[in-house]
């Protein structure tokens, strides 16, 4: 390996990068245990298969939150359907107000160790005025916090709320579900919970903000006597890699750059390197011919997947894989695209298909394409999601809810992640959707996304 672009010398282990903080932190105390946390949880659950990584705290003096489709028991309170696929066979989450007077019920999610995050979750409350109280609890070793709570009767539909997340230390979160009274219509529920990387919007917080770079980490200390804290940021090594998966990515002054592009660790040379294309390919052409592409995610069907590829079956095995795959669909005088639908009679209620992009690692960068989801015989979803590498794990995020559309509209969608991650198009059929759903024309450039209006 080359000599970085400044005094020190390119360290040959990843392992370095962890190294960091146990060399700067004997500066200060060689008995101290030093940690670093870069990496969390996957807490996106929508409640139709289980309760994803979120649990019943199981306290004997606690009351659980019960999985449930269409109405709750109890009459005039709790909702009619979930917030999600919106009909009486979809599933939530609900606390069943028929207990005694001042039962509690907490839900609570596994150890999260993003420093930062946006918390967005859909919640129902409605019955008796007095029916009790919510409360959004973090939970950092001994110490909790309330982050938000509500009180009484909300209305019948489900309400949707978000709220930013921060801690220096590993934490857990957890919905608390209280009864006030004696009434029976309290019942109180949860759905589509999402946990996304970094601040919902920089007008959420009052607090300082947590770096979110593998590059530039903080060095924090723990021990039997003292609660965790941050002793100071640190840059790692220039050279470092930014993963343990890749080998074009490496740190360079505290950031995360790409081997080969911008000058990075070479003699100039530019490598496979991603560059804004000055035109854009309108909406479904007619054209047949290949395109010249910039990036390997580049795609418009026309011969094959590109290298674009469906996940495996779904099997016992392989809980996450596809119930549905997508495939190539000629659209007569228009050329092909890819597209998903039902096959066959299977009794399930829901399919779920996804096709996944090759790994990259580049920081910031735009996703363009063109979709189609038409919604005719029954309720159809389709979303865009990274799934971002977490040393030997990836972590699914959704970053875009694709809204219906019966004609073929062009999307843009800004990425901005700091550490590999692959692309992936996920579509959610309940069982007798004839629409149509449809995705062509991927475009990948580094950067952010051109105006519609330039």
């Amino acid at each position: 390996m080359r000599k970085c672009h400044t005094r020190k010398v390119c360290p040959q282990r990843v392992s370095d990068k962890d190294a960091v903080c146990a060399v700067a932190g004997r500066k200060n105390d060689a008995r101290r245990r030093w940690q670093f946390y870069d990496d969390s949880a996957n807490l996106d659950c929508t409640f139709e298969t289980g309760t994803c990584g979120w649990s019943n705290d199981k306290s004997s003096q606690l009351k659980p939150w019960i999985l449930n489709k269409g109405r709750t028991p109890s009459l005039k309170t709790g909702p009619s359907t979930d917030n999600t696929l919106k009909t009486s066979k979809g599933q939530y989450i609900y606390f069943e107000s028929s207990t005694p007077t001042r039962a509690k019920a907490v839900l609570s999610s596994p150890l999260i160790k993003a420093r930062q995050g946006c918390l967005q979750f859909s919640y129902h409350m409605w019955g008796d005025r007095k029916m009790g109280q919510l409360k959004l609890i973090k939970v950092s070793g001994r110490v909790s916090k309330v982050l938000w709570k509500i009180s009484g009767n909300q209305g019948q539909q489900w309400q949707r709320h978000s709220i930013s997340v921060q801690n220096a230390t590993p934490y857990k979160i957890s919905f608390l579900a209280k009864k006030k009274g004696a009434a029976y219509n309290s019942d109180i529920a949860l759905d589509d919970i999402t946990f996304k990387s970094g601040l919902c919007s920089a007008s959420t917080t009052t607090t300082r903000n947590v770096e979110e770079n593998p590059c530039k980490i903080k060095c924090i200390t723990s021990d039997n006597r003292n609660p965790t804290r941050i002793l100071f940021p640190i840059n790692v090594y220039d050279g470092t890699a930014c993963s343990t998966k890749t080998t074009t990515g490496v740190c360079y002054q505290g950031t995360c750059k790409t081997v080969g592009c911008e000058n990075i660790l070479t003699d100039g040379a530019k490598g496979n390197c991603v560059k804004e294309s000055q035109t854009q390919k309108p909406v479904r052409p007619t054209s047949t011919s290949a395109p010249n592409t910039s990036s390997r995610l580049d795609c418009d069907f026309e011969r094959n997947f590109c290298h674009w590829r469906n996940l495996p079956t779904k099997s016992s095995s392989n809980p996450r894989g596809n119930d549905l795959n997508w495939y190539r669909q000629r659209e007569q005088n228009r050329g092909y695209y890819l597209r998903i639908r039902q096959t066959g009679r299977s009794q399930k209620r829901v399919f779920i298909g996804s096709v996944v992009s090759p790994e990259v690692n580049i920081n910031q960068a735009c996703l363009r394409f063109s979709y189609r989801q038409s919604v005719r015989g029954a309720y159809a979803r389709m979303r865009v999601k990274a799934l971002e590498r977490y040393g030997n794990r990836d972590v699914s995020r959704t970053k875009r809810y694709l809204i219906a559309t019966e004609s073929w509209r062009e999307e843009k969608i800004d990425l901005r992640i700091n550490r590999p991650y692959k692309v992936v198009f996920e579509a959610t059929l309940f069982r007798g959707h004839t629409g149509i759903i449809g995705i062509d024309n991927i475009r990948f450039t580094s950067g952010r996304c051109l105006s519609n209006k330039g």
